[in-house]
Order: structure tokens, then sequence, then C-alpha cells
């Protein structure tokens, strides 16, 4: 069988088509990537405190037994051309204040009056080793936020930044915004206000104020905590206790169920109002308080 010179030609253009999809280093150009690295020593007060400001930045702190802080970041710019790559790197700024007591770090965006749409991709990488009860302060938006190791008081406020937490204990406060939180073996005071959040907590002490809407909330209590209060709208809730006989309960949900060991309490009629309760109060047992709506409770 004999082939005209045009199908061949549709051949050769089909065969090298599926080359290029099929292999990456046809389809696309080799990403550049620059980096500007700040490394610093700095030295802290028995008492003191670490402020963050940051955008499009990936945050680490981790606790350590020193009295000094070390602070690394870089300001990373990826692009195809690496022209540009180092170009757009020009607008990412970082600044730090150093006074006794205060350490300020920021990072943020600056353009000249007249320049391009950023064609890249510009953000900020944090790793912070800090005296494990210095006090924390973090603004972070579109970017991710990791605590490690800290016995310290904390304050966040996030959006578009997920966070994680290992061996924390102390205070924690979070304000979310489409930020989810994942925290393993916390001890903490915490408080949590979430706009579209998802929480999966395990606990092995402390206190724990959930508010939230159109999220998740997942708590496991390994350990007996002293008190945990949800107040949430279209979130379903989970708690994973380390023994249902030891806390006090005080559940209601509206439109939806209550799920208990070996016991199922459906939604009512709308006739009814729509709300489900659950409640019983034992002496010297921890409160677990929980409400919510179109979504069910669930106690294991």
């Amino acid at each position: 069988m004999k082939f005209s010179d045009l199908t061949c030609k549709i051949l050769l253009a089909c065969i090298s088509g599926f080359l290029m999809m099929r292999n990456p280093v046809y389809s696309q150009a080799k990403v550049q990537v620059v980096t500007k690295t700040i490394e610093k020593d700095l030295t802290c007060s028995n008492e003191g405190a670490l402020r963050i400001t940051a955008e499009k930045a990936d945050i680490e702190i981790r606790g350590w037994d020193k009295k000094y802080m070390h602070i690394k970041v870089m300001l990373i710019s990826k692009n195809a051309d690496r022209q540009l790559a180092e170009d757009e790197l020009e607008y990412l700024h970082f600044g730090i204040n150093h006074e006794p007591s205060l350490v300020e770090l920021t990072n943020s965006f600056i353009f000249p009056k007249k320049h391009k749409p950023v064609q890249g991709n510009l953000k900020a990488q944090y790793v912070i080793w800090i005296p494990r009860q210095y006090i924390i302060s973090i603004i972070n938006k579109f970017g991710t936020i990791v605590l490690h190791d800290l016995q310290t008081r904390t304050i966040i406020d996030a959006e578009y930044a997920n966070m994680s937490f290992e061996k924390y204990g102390g205070y924690l406060s979070i304000k979310s915004l489409y930020s989810d939180v994942k925290a393993d073996n916390i001890n903490a005071n915490m408080t949590c206000i979430g706009d579209h959040a998802e929480l999966f907590i395990a606990a092995t002490g402390g206190t724990y104020h959930f508010e939230n809407q159109y999220g998740k909330i997942d708590l496991t209590t390994m350990k007996i905590v002293d008190r945990v209060y949800i107040k949430s709208t279209r979130t379903p809730v989970k708690i994973t206790t380390n023994g249902f006989e030891q806390y006090s309960y005080d559940l209601s949900v509206s439109n939806a169920a209550i799920l208990l060991p070996g016991k199922r309490i459906d939604a009512p009629k709308k006739s009814t109002g729509g709300r489900n309760n659950f409640k019983i109060k034992k002496e010297h047992c921890p409160d677990i308080d929980i409400s919510t709506t179109f979504e069910n409770i669930e106690i294991k």
C-alpha cells in the first residue's frame, strides 16, 4: 500500500503531536527559578514577641531551647524566561525590624507605576527557629503556616492559608477565611473563628472554642479536655472522645440528626421547629456544648 505525500505529512504531524503530549520536555519550557536568601541570627530577650505580616508566603516556625532566633527567608521567582524571573523578583520585598523585645518580619509586593502584569510565580518561604515561649503574631494571605514544638501565645489571621500545628501548648487564637486547620498532639486554650474552614484537631488536653460557617469540624480528644464549645452554621461536627461517659453534653442541631454511641436522634419534622436537642449534665465532668444547623452532630 502506498501513501500520498499529504497522507505522510499528516501522519508525521500526528506522531509529533502525540510525542509532545507524552513528553513534558516538548510540551513546555523548563521553569527557571531565581531566589534571594536572607539569613540572620537575632538575640532574644527573656520575654519578647515575633510579628509576621506576609502575603503569598509559606511560614514554618519551630521551637528550640536556644536563646536566640534563627531566621531564613527565601524570596522566590519562577518563570519559563530567566530574565523575566529575575526582573519580577524585584517586585517581592522583605523587611525586618529588630528591637530588644520585638522582631517584625514583613514581605510584600511593590510595583513601579508602569509595569506589565506578573507572568511568573512569586512567593516567600520563611523557616524560623525560635525560643519556645516567644509570643507569635501572624497575618498571612495565600500561603501556608506551620508551627511545631511551641509552648506560647499565638494569634493568627489567615486568608487562603492552610495551617498545621504539632506539639503545641499554650494559647492559640485563629481567624480563618478559607483556611483549613490541622493540629496534632495539641494541649492549648484554643479559639478559632472560621469561615469556610475545615478543622481537624487531635487534642491531649486544653479548652476549645470554635465558631464556623460552611466548613467542617472534627475533634478527637486523645485525653480528657477541660471544655469544648462549638457554635456553627451549616457545618458538620464530629467529636471522637476518649470516653463518652467522661463528659457532660448540651447538643443542639436544626434540620439534621444527632448521632450518639448506639443511638440516633433523627431530625424532627418542620412543624416542631426542626430542632434536635440532647442534654445530660454530670458533676465534675467537662462540658461539650455544640450547636449547628443543617448538618449532623456526631459523638463517638
